[in-house]
């Protein structure tokens, strides 16, 4: 019976009584363009069982050839691939150390090689140990661990390691806190405080309250990004790094002609950098402690939350706009304050009979 033709490319042949395989591998040539074939001595006698097993290497390694090919991940230290992740990242300091407190306290400053049992260990250990000992809050937890997940994503997309949900896998479940704010009161004492001792502070919190501006927004705006005739701020977007031009009230046009005044030939509208923010802050608590302003937990960024709270009657699209938020669930869930008895006098009076 002849014997079945063999349509691949290459041959199989005997040498002393063993099979060997010529193939073709990756379409290579010789240097004078005839294709080049590799000799595969498989160390197999010739049988008709051993030459089935030898005609499926060549078709396997035939298949091979077209099948993408799986890249290997790289073998590295932990430490080496987290000052990768730092030299990647234009961030600002106060950024910068958070990553680097998440990544020590997960970690424990060891220098292991990056393996998904390594980490997974050590991510257990933070949760089951360390969250215990030092007493760490929900938020407090989730916010290590969202830093560090941060970190392995970016691991993930160098091929340093498989792709990790760590921070959705042993991650707490957050109690919702309610929405802080200042009153009305509160506000007016302050800017009077800082009428008669620290007039600059008081036209940083007179901008916020009036914008609604984040404290890195504020800090880092220019001169140039203010439109004062058409009564726009250019706000830069910290993480699109898209401008964003925002409509602003006559108050908020009364602040920034007054500081643009006091900065003069300056660059910024304001002489503190974000990264001196921890500074400015405490210039605002003295200033709360002198003006009887309780503190309770709160700081710059409630004036944001306040801002909120004071546009709450224009339609949510609006406010949506002015907050600067591309999703509805942030303006909702994070930066609306729910006064009960002002809802209590609606519903009392929607339901009236």
């Amino acid at each position: 019976m002849a014997r079945k033709k063999n349509v691949l490319p290459g041959s199989i042949f005997v040498v002393r009584d063993q099979l060997v395989l010529k193939v073709r591998l990756n379409n290579e040539i010789v240097r004078d363009g005839k294709p080049k074939y590799r000799k595969i001595y498989t160390k197999l006698a010739d049988t008709p069982a051993n030459r089935k097993l030898v005609e499926k290497k060549q078709h396997d390694l035939h298949l091979q050839q077209f099948l993408p090919k799986k890249e290997e991940a790289r073998v590295i230290r932990i430490q080496e691939a987290f000052e990768l992740f730092l030299q990647s990242k234009d961030l600002l300091p106060r950024t910068l150390r958070n990553y680097r407190l998440a990544f020590d306290t997960i970690t424990r400053k060891q220098n292991y090689l990056l393996t998904m049992d390594n980490l997974e260990e050590d991510v257990l250990y933070f949760k089951n140990r360390t969250a215990v000992q030092r007493n760490f809050s929900a938020v407090t937890i989730n916010t290590y661990l969202r830093g560090f997940q941060v970190f392995l994503n970016f691991c993930t997309e160098r091929k340093f390691v498989a792709q990790t949900k760590f921070k959705a896998q042993f991650g707490k479940r957050e109690i919702k806190k309610e929405v802080q704010i200042f009153t009305d009161e509160e506000v007016s004492a302050i800017l009077a405080d800082c009428a008669r001792r620290d007039r600059e502070l008081g036209l940083l919190v007179g901008l916020m309250v009036e914008t609604g501006a984040r404290p890195v927004d504020a800090l880092n705006l220019k001169c140039s990004d203010v439109d004062l005739e058409n009564g726009i701020v250019n706000w830069h977007n910290k993480i699109t790094k898209n401008i964003e031009p925002t409509p602003v009230s006559a108050r908020a046009r009364e602040v920034l002609q007054e500081a643009l005044t006091l900065a003069g030939a300056r660059e910024r509208v304001f002489r503190w950098q974000h990264a001196s923010l921890s500074r400015v802050t405490d210039r605002l608590n003295a200033s709360m402690k002198r003006a009887g302003v309780e503190k309770n937990g709160r700081s710059f960024k409630n004036f944001r939350t306040t801002f909120k709270h004071r546009i709450r009657h224009l339609p949510f699209e609006f406010q949506m706009r002015l907050m600067r938020h591309s999703s509805p669930d942030v303006t909702l869930g994070h930066y609306t304050f729910y006064d009960n008895s002002e809802i209590r006098e609606r519903l009392d009076e929607t339901l009236k009979i």
